[in-house]
């Protein structure tokens, strides 16, 4: 069936769900019927493959059959982490009208909006995953990364990277999502997100501090020192996470630059070769992280994960982190395990 039918060709339903979809091309609408989630056209088919769930069809829209595939609301959490681990989005639409209330189909609304890289629910996230969004820009031979992580409240600028540096950032970070203007930026399994050229402006970047931090430019957030290259970068992340999150991102410290002159800082190879967090074949087990990590919490290990793969070229840092370990085990506080 053709999707893109006019749109008086279609039911009324067809046309509730096309005008949603419309909004958001590029993500698996949910379309709550009942006690199913539906989906429908193009996403049916994918969802169908990925879940490996029955294709099917739904009466007739614009003359032809509908292909459509359906999974029960109740366990719909363990389908979106599949899906999301498969690198796609959702978009949840729930039943907000009354059956009967109104003419025509009921009113829904999106709800969530659910994607690799910004969810936080612990159905969809692996214990001490860390889940990054990436927004590049390029300009000549430098990058620029502004880092976005939902469950911290964090956002880490690399300003003005060298080809090299930049592919060792992206192989350390791993990013879920990567914000881009050109799909052709590099090859990766990643998501990739192409975002109008809007997204990368100044005066965008002055609507989004305002936004979140109630300042004007970047000054106001300490980073006076940012090139125009990640100023935009950091614009196009900001949008893309208020877009997706849909509230204010009130949990969400300052923007930070991120130097490298005092960690080391570890080429692509290395880190593969190394087997700090993945081994050669792509897994976390019998990894450097696997076999130190007896932190308590995911975020205990995530933070351990950061230290191994981007270590401090001052081992006074390590050790004042001992010492303060020694202080807690010598207050009582706590216990060695």
């Amino acid at each position: 069936m053709d999707q893109k039918a006019p749109l008086s060709q279609h039911t009324p339903m067809m046309q509730q769900y096309l005008a949603i979809k419309d909004d958001y091309p590029t993500s698996l609408v949910f379309y709550r019927m009942g006690d199913f989630y539906e989906l429908f056209f193009d996403d049916a088919k994918v969802a169908a493959q990925v879940l490996d769930i029955t294709l099917t069809s739904r009466g007739q829209s614009a003359g032809e059959p509908i292909p459509m595939a359906g999974v029960p609301y109740h366990a719909a959490e363990n389908y979106q982490a599949r899906l999301l681990n498969a690198g796609l989005a959702i978009v949840v639409c729930e039943q907000v009208g009354i059956p009967g209330e109104s003419k025509g189909p009921v009113a829904r609304e999106v709800t969530r909006i659910l994607t690799p890289g910004t969810v936080t629910d612990e159905a969809f996230v692996e214990s001490g995953q860390e889940l990054w969004v990436a927004a590049l820009n390029t300009q000549g031979l430098t990058y620029s990364v502004a880092l976005g992580s939902v469950s911290r409240g964090e956002i880490l600028i690399y300003d003005q990277l060298s080809k090299q540096a930049f592919d060792s950032l992206i192989t350390r970070v791993e990013p879920k999502e990567c914000l881009t203007q050109d799909a052709d930026l590099f090859h990766t399994e990643t998501r990739q997100v192409m975002v109008p050229a809007w997204h990368y402006t100044l005066d965008q970047l002055s609507r989004e501090l305002d936004r979140t931090y109630q300042v004007k430019d970047a000054r106001g957030v300490g980073l006076s020192d940012v090139s125009d290259q990640g100023l935009e970068a950091t614009a196009a992340l900001l949008t893309y996470l208020h877009d997706t999150q849909r509230t204010e991102l009130m949990h969400f410290s300052r923007p930070q630059l991120v130097r490298d002159d005092d960690r080391v800082v570890l080429d692509q190879t290395t880190q593969k070769n190394l087997e700090l967090t993945r081994t050669l074949r792509g897994d976390r087990k019998h990894t450097l992280l696997w076999v130190l990590d007896q932190t308590s919490t995911a975020m205990g290990s995530r933070e351990l994960a950061r230290w191994i793969t981007t270590p401090f070229r001052d081992s006074t840092i390590p050790q004042q982190r001992l010492h303060h370990i020694r202080a807690l085990i010598g207050s009582g506080f706590t216990s060695v395990i």
